[in-house]
């Protein structure tokens, strides 16, 4: 909720970035995916609101929500999972 530190992040994801949404803003997005764009789209794990799911997570069952499913099928859009793994007991 910080103006200043809003404007930056902002600023800095638009260098690489064509556009950007608000959480609330799934028109546009939908739109943007609709005409082949691209979306970096990361949901949180336990949300704990109407459209979640429990799903396996290693091991241990967690709840996420359902919006990259919803997208997908409302745009036809590909998913393509992304992961991270750190190397080097970093």
């Amino acid at each position: 909720k910080n103006p200043v530190y809003e404007w930056a992040v902002k600023f800095g994801r638009l260098r690489y970035a064509k556009a950007m949404f608000a959480n609330e803003d799934i028109r546009a997005t939908v739109r943007h995916l609709k005409k082949g764009g691209f979306l970096w789209y990361a949901p949180d794990q336990d949300m704990r609101g109407k459209d979640t799911v429990f799903v396996p997570f290693f091991g241990h069952t967690a709840s996420t929500i359902t919006a990259t499913h919803q997208l997908a099928r409302m745009t036809g859009c590909a998913v393509i999972p992304y992961f991270h793994r750190r190397e080097g007991g970093k």
